[in-house]
């Protein structure tokens, strides 16, 4: 298996700003624009983190939101406040390990299963269904976006072992 550190080393780099123009089932997560880069190509996606992935620094520590206060901040969220500032708590950006590690896990579902018909067994998804058909391409095109990007290391990026 190869390691997340040799794979970068190779000058894989990763950006993000927010973004809030995702909209999951009329809900906004927090999401960031994120742009992988290497050898002068990049490829840009939206990668979503829920509301549970913020926090606030005190005493220089990283401090998550308890299960209280994310309850009550949902319960803003659906009076039409926002999440962003709630108790001085602000999203915690996406890391390289796990922006990759959700990369690669979308590229195994459609290796592992490159037909609609296979996609739909393996993950008992009913063949009918335009918004599960869109997950599947969603899966090709990732496939497609980071065999193009990373080419001759694709096939170290699928080895990399992230721990779980």
């Amino acid at each position: 298996m190869a390691n997340l550190d040799s794979f970068v080393a190779h000058g894989v780099t990763l950006e993000y700003q927010p973004s809030n123009k995702h909209v999951i089932d009329g809900k906004t997560p927090f999401a960031w624009q994120c742009t992988l880069k290497y050898n002068g190509k990049e490829h840009t996606f939206t990668y979503t983190k829920g509301a549970a992935h913020v926090g606030k620094k005190i005493d220089d520590k990283l401090v998550t939101m308890s299960y209280q206060q994310l309850h009550a901040a949902i319960d803003k969220v659906r009076y039409g406040e926002t999440l962003l500032g709630f108790m001085g708590y602000k999203p915690i950006p996406p890391s390289m390990d796990e922006v990759l590690f959700c990369l690669q896990s979308d590229v195994r579902c459609y290796l592992e299963s490159p037909t609609w018909k296979d996609f739909c067994s393996e993950l008992g998804y009913n063949e009918d269904s335009r918004k599960e058909y869109k997950i599947y391409e969603s899966c090709r095109e990732t496939f497609q976006e980071l065999n193009r990007l990373f080419f001759h290391y694709f096939d170290e990026f699928m080895k990399i072992d992230f721990p779980e």
